[in-house]
Order: C-alpha cells, then sequence, then structure tokens
C-alpha cells in the first residue's frame, strides 16, 4: 500500500509539469519557474520551431502543434497510469506500458522548450523510466490484486 502512494505521489509530479502547458504562468513567473517551467514568455529552444512544432504564443490556441499533442498525451497517459496503479477502471497491468508512454510524450515536450526549467521535468522523467525499466517486476507484484 505505501508502495502504491509513493508511486502515486510521483505520477502526479510527473503528470503536474507538462499540464502546466496548457495554464502558463502569469506574473511574476511570465517566463514560468522552476515548480510551473511554462510561462507566458516561454519560447521553444530554437525560434525555427515555431509553427507546426510549437505554438507561436502560449497559452496554445489555433491549430494544433507537435508540442501541444505531446502535451496532452503525457497528461492523459499520466492520468490514465495512476488509474491503473490503483485498478480503478483500467487495468492494472495497463499502468507502466502508459508510465513509459507519458515519460516519452513528456521528454519530447520539455525537449521542444528545453531550458533550465525543463531540467527538473526531466528528472522526474528519468526516475519514473528507470523505476519502470531497471526495476521491472518488482513493482508489478505488489501492485496487481
Amino acid at each position: 500500500m505505501l508502495l502504491k502512494i509513493g508511486l502515486t505521489a510521483l505520477l502526479i509530479v510527473g503528470w503536474h509539469f507538462p499540464t502546466t502547458f496548457f495554464v502558463p504562468g502569469g506574473p511574476p513567473y511570465e517566463r514560468g519557474w522552476i515548480i510551473w517551467p511554462f510561462g507566458q514568455q516561454t519560447k521553444p529552444a530554437f525560434d525555427g520551431m515555431r509553427g507546426v512544432i510549437a505554438p507561436a504564443a502560449l497559452p496554445a490556441t489555433g491549430a494544433p502543434t507537435l508540442a501541444l499533442v505531446a502535451a496532452g498525451l503525457a497528461s492523459l497517459a499520466f492520468l490514465v497510469a495512476i488509474a491503473g496503479v490503483w485498478g480503478f477502471i483500467v487495468p492494472p497491468l495497463w499502468w507502466q506500458p502508459l508510465v513509459l508512454f507519458a515519460a516519452a510524450a513528456s521528454v519530447l515536450l520539455f525537449a521542444i522548450y528545453f531550458s533550465p526549467l525543463a531540467i527538473m521535468p526531466l528528472i522526474v522523467d528519468a526516475i519514473v523510466v528507470f523505476l519502470i525499466v531497471y526495476q521491472g517486476g518488482a513493482l508489478v507484484e505488489p501492485l496487481t490484486p
């Protein structure tokens, strides 16, 4: 039970970072800050990425971009993975692939917006992937009903 609570807390932190893409920080954090990496003045790592890869400005409105899709998929996959950890609606065996998918989408998002503020979300994604890949079956046994 304690393992589920700890994993859920880590997945909530993983969910939080890509979700801030949809609600960028305003004054005084218009450039973002360590726990809210997206601000209204946040720009992609390279100016040439605006258009199809990243929106011209945040919050993203208009045509979907790769960053918008990555943020949406990461946010949704983290939430569904949390439900899978607890066996709520989602089969318990699905949570590990969902977490790997969510982390991959989050890494893509923060690679597009790479900056010092992207380091914390990337570390969280690395920890999540480490727990899934290198701990393997050790996490599956206590979490299945």
